[in-house]
């Protein structure tokens, strides 16, 4: 049933109506600036991002063919200009001859002992994140945390299921390499 009213969202907003708009945004604003934190590694840039992404989406909306999910075509928007983005930015950053700072993902607690642990496993699965490059982060992201198929994930990136299935191999790898070593420098402490 969501999707049937995903879809009327979808065209009413396409004629104009902005509340329709709102909402769609309203279901998929999460995910883009989740992607954009992952790619950009900053709060506001990836506020920015977001904001940038949804004006576009609604720009580009009437190009929407309804041939995939709309969130899989909002997400393709997000990981393109997000890689876009970060390219300028690391553009901007060697030109100005700045030190690359990567931001700490940011994360609120309650205080109780499971919010902790909680807390201190995303930082640490974040942490490990870091260590793939942006576009293995994106296909991480995707395909673990959005549960994106294989297929959705190759109609965004442009890459091939076998290549995509390479590269989520490859950061698995490293991410239970990182993990590991992680856990056993926690345990020592």
């Amino acid at each position: 049933m969501e999707g049937d009213q995903e879809q009327d969202w979808i065209r009413a907003a396409v004629k104009g109506d902005l509340q329709a708009y709102g909402q769609l945004v309203h279901l998929h604003q999460d995910m883009v600036f989740s992607l954009s934190l992952t790619l950009l590694k900053d709060r506001q840039d990836a506020e920015d991002l977001s904001q940038d992404v949804l004006v576009k989406a609604y720009r580009m909306l009437p190009q929407f063919k309804g041939l995939a999910p709309f969130k899989g075509w909002l997400y393709r928007i997000t990981y393109h200009e997000g890689l876009n983005r970060l390219k300028k930015i690391r553009r901007q950053r060697s030109t100005l001859d700045l030190n690359d700072q990567v931001g700490n993902a940011h994360t609120e607690t309650t205080g109780a002992l499971d919010e902790l642990e909680a807390a201190d496993k995303r930082k640490m699965i974040r942490q490990a994140l870091d260590h793939l490059a942006p576009e293995d982060q994106v296909l991480v992201q995707a395909y673990y945390f959005e549960e994106m198929s294989i297929r959705e994930i190759c109609g965004i990136s442009g890459l091939s299921e076998s290549n995509i299935k390479i590269k989520l191999y490859r950061s698995r790898k490293v991410l239970h390499e990182v993990l590991q070593k992680a856990w056993v420098d926690e345990q020592a402490r």
